[in-house]
């Protein structure tokens, strides 16, 4: 199956209009971080689109490339490469933050932690 995948651009859009909803500090902290986490994605070892996801997420979410909202940009722009791809997440915004921002406080947000997640919670459009 062929993916459509986030450009940075759409990434630093995301990561633009969340921070100004929620009154956060805009601002990169290192763009190799971000790229990294985008190219992860798109690694062909990492078949499917629930794999693909989970590797964006885990990543743009513990990589730190932006100074702040690097979870929610993480969450939403997962969330969008899944729609984009035929998919949403069904999730409440508020649950999915708290369950992400404390399994990465307690340093238990990895790889697995995030593909179960999201097979937990991907569904077709």
């Amino acid at each position: 199956m062929d993916f459509i995948y986030l450009s940075y651009e759409q990434v630093l859009e995301i990561h633009d209009y969340l921070l100004e909803a929620t009154h956060g500090r805009p601002g990169i902290l290192n763009e190799n971080l971000i790229q990294s986490a985008l190219g992860r994605a798109q690694w062909d070892y990492i078949p499917t689109l629930e794999e693909k996801a989970a590797a964006l997420l885990h990543s743009l979410v513990t990589n730190h490339g932006f100074t702040d909202g690097n979870k929610r940009t993480g969450i939403a722009s997962t969330a969008v490469f899944l729609m984009i791809n035929g998919y949403f997440l069904s999730i409440e915004d508020e649950v999915t933050a708290n369950y992400i921002a404390d399994r990465v406080k307690r340093k238990a947000f990895n790889y697995e932690t995030a593909l179960d997640w999201i097979k937990e919670h991907i569904r077709p459009i």
